[in-house]
């Protein structure tokens, strides 16, 4: 069915906009898959394997620690580790305990990791031994160095706090790698209904193998995640030279920019299902050079809607479009605060249950970018990306309607950037632009 109005707004849609959640969370779908499998592999780490019975009883233990030390309902903890088991046990334990966890790559830089503590006032920060030294000097705020080998060490009584679906599951920053972060916060209902949908929208099997993205600041590592343990099949946690990885592992499902896709040869690739691209517009050479060897989705949907929103299959096609919008997701294109016809352009913004809860401690801009749906139920996001309707359920982007670019799959706050180079003595303005893969920033001294 689509809605259709004096000013057309075309989007596939069901016949009212409601919500589809149906109270569980992710943590009753991977509780679900290691009560049907438990002997089977849910994270693999170099040449070991961890079941999804030991990834239960190991994040039963650690939650327990961590209600024993008093964390409680959207307790924010940051987790700070490479790409291992203790990062997985730790997400998942910090989920059962009823906190909130936090992504940090370890190789952000010291500014960057105080803000981020600063704005969060969290409870603890999660790591690995050397992750944790580069804490030291920036915050007071208790750090826990997790082992999941020394997990036995904790006693397990397993009364767990009822999680609602209102509450918080995870926090993740979006821009700001210069200027300014923001963070998204993201409900228990938003992930749910993130998994539940794309599990409509791609087939997924106990045997398949993802490999995580270890940039974990990029929302799509988020869905590997859970898109890989909710659905019982194999979590390859490695990094290094991408395309021997795919090789070495035997990966079916990979998400990561053009850029990083660029680095493959799905030609030698045999076990590649499906490979996932975002973040950036998808050149239409990688459309041809993947598109006989395996399905290639180009993705869109910012961190704001819970990761995505369209997942548009681009096999057989020229080039690439916002397309298919997945279950319980609407577009709205919207000029002037009146849906456009087709053809015209307009801003790009999103309801259903996707939509999070906005800003942490920014509730002015949540107030600006977060409004109750003037067209429907419930509320929608304007996500400030320009676009135009092509077709029915395919869109145009034509660029930001602010500010905002994206390099390498980053959001990047021009506004934001020139005002932090601002602040440096002798400078009097500064014009910041994008150029090919790079940032670069124009300067007038005094």
């Amino acid at each position: 069915m689509y809605l259709e109005t004096t000013q057309i707004n075309i989007t596939p849609k069901n016949d009212k906009l409601r919500s589809f959640y149906d109270k569980r969370t992710v943590i009753q779908l991977i509780k679900e898959v290691s009560q049907k499998s438990p002997k089977a592999p849910a994270l693999k780490y170099n040449d070991s394997y961890i079941s999804y019975e030991d990834l239960d009883q190991k994040s039963d233990q650690l939650a327990q620690k961590l209600i024993d030390r008093g964390i409680k309902s959207e307790d924010k903890i940051i987790v700070m580790f490479p790409l291992s088991f203790d990062l997985i046990v730790s997400i998942y334990a910090i989920l059962k305990a009823g906190g909130t966890y936090v992504p940090i790559n370890v190789d952000d830089g010291k500014e960057r990791l105080k803000f981020i503590i600063d704005d969060l006032n969290c409870r603890l920060i999660m790591g690995d031994f050397q992750s944790l030294k580069k804490i030291e000097g920036i915050s007071n705020t208790t750090l826990m160095e997790v082992n999941e080998k020394r997990l036995t060490e904790f006693s397990i009584n397993k009364k767990f706090p009822y999680i609602k679906e209102n509450a918080l599951a995870y926090i993740i920053y979006t821009s700001g790698t210069t200027g300014r972060p923001k963070g998204v916060m993201v409900e228990h209902k938003n992930l749910w209904t993130f998994v539940t949908s794309m599990r409509e929208a791609i087939d997924v099997s106990t045997g398949d193998r993802w490999l995580q993205n270890p940039n974990l600041t990029f929302d799509m590592s988020v869905g590997t995640t859970f898109l890989s343990l909710c659905n019982g099949a194999t979590l390859v946690l490695r990094s290094g030279d991408l395309h021997t990885i795919l090789k070495e592992e035997e990966i079916t499902h990979y998400n990561c920019t053009p850029g990083a896709a660029t680095l493959v040869d799905p030609a030698q690739l045999p076990y590649l299902k499906d490979f996932a691209v975002g973040g950036e517009k998808v050149p239409d050479e990688l459309i041809t050079r993947f598109s006989p060897y395996c399905n290639i989705y180009d993705t869109y949907g910012p961190a704001e809607a819970s990761i995505n929103v369209s997942w548009t299959i681009l096999n057989g096609l020229k080039t690439s479009h916002i397309g298919t919008t997945l279950p319980k997701v609407e577009f709205y294109v919207v000029a002037d605060g009146k849906l456009v016809e087709m053809g015209s352009s307009g801003e790009l913004w999103v309801a259903g249950d996707f939509v999070t809860r906005g800003y942490l401690n920014r509730p002015e801009l949540t107030s600006e970018k977060f409004i109750k749906n003037p067209f429907g139920e419930g509320r929608i996001y304007k996500t400030g990306d320009k676009v135009r309707w092509l077709t029915p359920g395919e869109m145009e982007y034509q660029g930001r309607i602010d500010r905002q670019v994206k390099i390498r799959g980053h959001r990047l706050e021009l506004d934001e950037i020139e005002k932090t180079i601002n602040r440096f003595p002798r400078i009097k303005t500064t014009l910041a632009r994008p150029l090919n893969d790079n940032l670069v920033a124009y300067v007038a001294c005094d």
